[in-house]
């Protein structure tokens, strides 16, 4: 609507709601639609970003309208002087030498706009001056420029708060050492997006707070993870030492800060991540299925899945590179004390959907230091990658029952 006014879309909104204005300034609608409601939700930010690049500078408002390249676009600053309410930055420019007008920018300017002023580029006599969105190169609008000014505004405007900051351990839950899926669970629950009952009841569904487990007056995310009565067996059942007053404590955030750094490096803490997860999918058991899970089963399957994941960390960056196939799809046999025993078999698909054949390979290699074997072939092609995957997964297989045999 301000890029592109000649647009169908541009014309239908200004024929319905701003015919003798712009979609800029705050107007009133009578009736208005879903769409055109949403828009001006999104008018203050769009307001903050805006702004007016100098071409001849004839319709650019010196004192009302942002042209200034700050942090956010804006007008220019008198130093104090008799001003002209009506200057247009027009008048700023020596159109001779197409520059700015050195005397007049230090006769009615704050001083430090002058540098900025100079500092902009000036087009030509007949060049219209255009709208465009400060925070890219292009001059369009984004929405990761969009979200980011609205951080830069969320920060400018909390500088004077004193207290806790949560920010570096929300960073941190991306940091740990542990599937994305735990990483992504961790930084829920410092969000405060984890669907505990207390939660649900302030997005308006009608739940008692009540724990379902214990009989607690309040169910939130600390009291499901360190303060129920089966979560604090499980925490007091781990190498994690517990103490009165610092872990578990009140607060879910001094819990983590506490799982994060406060652990001495000589406690094995590795665990925490999956600890953290099967309390979680516990306390759904009993909700949702009714099924009492023994803490010591749930702490010895967390601490099994830890160090699983930790094992196949280690075999994983210690395996040599197939030289002729990336192997997107693995067949592991772990055993449960980690040494493999037996053959591995990589497999691969190729598709291209311009080629009349699709491709089929696998790779074998064994524990013992045999000689590896492999194997190619093509068919003509699937329907997408996704079943020429499977035909090389089915094809590997027939291959090595014919290896066994």
């Amino acid at each position: 609507m301000i890029t592109v006014p000649d647009s169908l879309f541009a014309k239908v909104f200004k024929g319905r709601y701003f015919r003798k204005s712009n979609p800029i300034e705050n107007i009133k609608s009578y009736s208005p639609s879903y769409g055109w409601k949403s828009i001006c939700s999104a008018r203050s930010l769009v307001k903050k970003g805006l702004i007016k690049r100098v071409g001849s500078g004839a319709s650019i408002s010196v004192w009302e309208d942002p042209w200034i390249s700050a942090q956010f676009p804006r007008p220019a600053k008198s130093n104090g002087s008799v001003i002209d309410p009506s200057l247009k930055v027009s008048n700023l420019i020596d159109r001779r030498s197409n520059f700015w007008k050195m005397d007049i920018l230090h006769e009615i300017f704050d001083p430090n706009d002058i540098p900025l002023i100079s500092a902009l580029h000036v087009g030509a006599p007949n060049k219209e001056d255009t709208l465009g969105w400060h925070f890219t190169k292009s001059g369009k609008y984004t929405f990761k420029s969009g979200y980011h000014t609205s951080r830069i505004e969320y920060i400018d405007t909390n500088l004077s708060f004193i207290g806790p900051e949560i920010t570096l351990l929300k960073a941190y839950s991306w940091k740990v050492q542990c599937p994305p899926k735990l990483r992504h669970f961790l930084w829920q629950i410092l969000a405060s997006c984890v669907p505990v009952r207390e939660n649900l009841r302030k997005r308006g569904i009608n739940c008692d707070i009540g724990c379902a487990r214990c009989g607690a007056t309040e169910k939130t995310i600390n009291h499901t993870l360190f303060q129920c009565h089966p979560a604090r067996q499980i925490w007091a059942l781990s190498q994690i030492p517990t103490v009165i007053g610092i872990f578990p404590s009140d607060s879910i955030y001094e819990n983590l800060d506490h799982l994060f750094w406060r652990v001495q490096s000589a406690v094995d803490s590795f665990s925490y991540p999956w600890i953290i997860w099967y309390i979680w999918k516990a306390r759904n058991a009993k909700l949702f299925d009714n099924v009492d899970k023994d803490p010591l089963d749930i702490l010895s399957l967390a601490e099994k899945e830890a160090q699983s994941w930790k094992s196949a960390q280690v075999e994983l960056h210690s395996e040599n590179p197939v030289s002729f196939l990336e192997s997107r799809t693995r067949v592991r046999n772990i055993s449960e004390d980690n040494v493999y025993a037996g053959l591995r078999c990589f497999v691969d698909g190729s598709w291209k959907e311009s080629d009349q054949f699709s491709g089929l390979g696998w790779f074998c290699t064994s524990s013992n230091e045999e000689t590896s074997s492999m194997g190619t072939t093509n068919l003509r092609r699937s329907l997408s990658p996704l079943h020429t995957e499977v035909e090389a997964l089915l094809w590997g297989m027939k291959c090595m029952i014919g290896a066994d045999n």
